[in-house]
């Protein structure tokens, strides 16, 4: 292992008193030591002088670390900083791409949905104007209220079946018809001469239609109803 400087100076200084014996004069020996002084001084303001410029280059070595460590740090900071915009920028175009599936299922599913409230308002009003329908009954009229030539108007919001008979008590023959919104739907003649006549007829009325009982009598011989009855 090497010497350091002190030690080497040192070192010389016990080998030079050494070669000097034990008869050297006290003189010699501390003209001997004085020079060993100095050359230890000597060494130790040299070593002195290494260490000053060592802490120098350390202190410069430090510096440089804090500017690479502050270099580092600014390194680290943009690419944080670009990771975050890359999220975000991420996370902003998976955003637009969720409102805009929501969107279209809202649309899809408004679609369907208002399909279903019609289709299910559809069968709401068929399933009513079944019940209507099947849960009707045939109800007879008076002359008070039906009359031949009287125009009548089906106010429902579904067919009715009217059904009715002309009778001719004389000796003539009967003609009965029903027109509906004007047009004849149903007629019936009879060419007996013979007493008591009747003629039956009967038609489908469709909802806010009007109809009307119209009959022909022959040879002065005046019709009148003798049933009114109507499938309502």
């Amino acid at each position: 292992m090497s010497l350091l400087p002190g030690e080497a100076a040192a070192a010389e200084c016990q080998r030079k008193l050494n070669f000097l014996g034990a008869n050297a004069s006290d003189s010699r020996k501390l003209e001997a030591l004085l020079i060993c002084a100095e050359e230890t001084r000597t060494d130790i303001a040299d070593l002195q002088m290494r260490l000053s410029a060592v802490e120098r280059d350390i202190t410069a070595l430090e510096r440089a670390d804090t500017r690479l460590q502050t270099s580092l740090d600014g390194v680290d900071g943009k690419i944080s900083r670009a990771i975050q915009t890359s999220e975000r920028k991420t996370s902003g175009e998976l955003a637009s791409e969720a409102r805009e599936l929501r969107a279209e299922i809202r649309e899809a599913g408004g679609s369907e949905a208002g399909e279903l409230r019609a289709l299910k308002t559809q069968i709401a009003a068929a399933e009513r104007a079944l019940g209507k329908i099947t849960g009707r009954g045939w109800e007879e009229f008076g002359v008070a209220q039906r009359g031949v030539g009287r125009t009548q108007s089906n106010d429902k919001d579904y067919p009715i079946v009217v059904a009715a008979t002309i009778n001719v008590a004389e000796s003539n023959r009967c003609h009965a018809r029903i027109k509906v919104n004007g047009m004849t739907v149903a007629e019936t003649k009879n060419n007996n001469d013979k007493w008591d006549k009747a003629c039956f007829v009967t038609a489908t009325v469709p909802p806010g239609a009007n109809y009307v009982l119209e009959s022909a009598p022959h040879g002065g011989g005046r019709p009148r109803i003798s049933k009114w009855t109507e499938l309502r």
